[in-house]
């Protein structure tokens, strides 16, 4: 079964690919997006995109090599948000993911700013 994308009335989710991070920037550098999330603003597009591969695409790598977490979770249930229609319509304006380390499930996201209030985060993780 695969978890790459996954289609609601107004969003896609879809694995994060290393061309997001200019994309990815515009919410990773934001301080009221970061302030509760156990990162640190990215300064610039080049960490954007570092910060992409380290807590997405290399997940991506492990769960198509065959790699899962424990209980046998997938490791690949970290998406991108896109909105469907709109200025940024395809592009990431947040993030959404399931932590596979732990039998928690953690469920985490975060936002631009511009798609806060919208139901957009509830949306993703009811997904």
């Amino acid at each position: 079964m695969s978890h790459h994308k996954i289609e609601t009335a107004r969003l896609v989710l879809r694995r994060f690919a290393e061309q997001d991070g200019p994309a990815a920037f515009r919410f990773l550098s934001d301080e009221r997006v970061m302030h509760f999330l156990p990162w640190f603003c990215a300064q610039d597009v080049d960490e954007a995109t570092a910060f992409l591969d380290t807590h997405f695409l290399s997940w991506y790598r492990r769960a198509d090599a065959g790699e899962r977490g424990e209980l046998g979770m997938p490791l690949d249930l970290r998406y991108a948000i896109c909105p469907r229609e709109g200025e940024h319509a395809g592009e990431p304006v947040g993030l959404v993911n399931i932590s596979a380390r732990t039998d928690a499930f953690d469920l985490g996201y975060a936002l631009a700013p511009e798609a806060w209030h919208q139901g957009l985060a509830s949306e993703a993780a009811g997904a």
